[in-house]
């Protein structure tokens, strides 16, 4: 017998079962999920963190060099070539820095064996 009518009977028998079970009552299955909170602000939720974030400092110290600008003792120590591009460079580090997860939850203390003894 040939491949293909080998194959041809397999996807008959196939189609046949799936008419068969069609006729079958459903029975009702119940998905378990978890509830979603929809953001309806134009804020994030964790606002009040936000000092803590790289990006934010990045930005902050390219708004003061934009005030301020940069000491001329500290524009020495860069290379010649470099020393225009000095906000170019913060504002490409707060773009990237914007991503990294900078609220991930800190690991718990390794256990002592002191502690054990007193619980």
């Amino acid at each position: 017998m040939s491949q293909w009518k080998r194959n041809f009977r397999r996807q008959l028998a196939k189609s046949q079962n799936g008419l068969l079970n069609q006729n079958k009552p459903v029975d009702s299955q119940y998905i378990q999920g978890v509830a979603v909170k929809l953001k309806k602000r134009w804020i994030v939720e964790n606002w009040r963190s936000g000092w803590l974030w790289l990006s934010n400092w990045f930005f902050a110290l390219i708004a003061y060099i934009q005030l301020y600008g940069v000491p001329p003792e500290l524009i020495q120590l860069l290379p010649l070539a470099t020393q225009k591009d000095v906000t170019a460079t913060l504002a490409v580090l707060g773009f990237f820095t914007r991503f990294i997860d900078q609220n991930r939850a800190k690991p718990l203390p390794p256990a002592s064996d002191t502690a054990k003894e007193d619980a």
